[in-house]
């Protein structure tokens, strides 16, 4: 086993900060400082909360982090997708 299911849930909280970080790199988009605190506490919630696992399984959490990138490159592919007026099922049903 390589992560608990709490473990998981405390790192897909991250997925947040890793959509704002690949929209900053993509879209070079500024966010607002409220946004970027609110994001922060929640990745330092989430780490609090994990705390006493991080040192035990490196890979496991490399992998939850695997996937909160390719879901927030997910999310960037999504909204291309609709601000070109596709609409994301049809494309997943053409595509598949």
């Amino acid at each position: 086993m390589h992560i608990n299911i709490p473990m998981f849930l405390a790192f897909r909280r991250c997925a947040i900060f890793s959509t704002m970080v690949i929209f900053l790199a993509t879209k070079k988009t500024n966010f607002e400082i409220k946004q970027f605190i609110c994001t922060i506490s929640v990745c330092i919630g989430a780490l609090l909360a994990s705390w006493e696992h991080l040192e035990s399984n490196w890979f496991g959490i490399a992998l939850v982090w695997l996937n909160n990138i390719t879901q927030s490159l997910s999310n960037i592919y999504v909204e291309k997708l609709k601000q070109k007026g596709i609409n994301v099922f049809g494309k997943f049903v053409i595509t598949v």
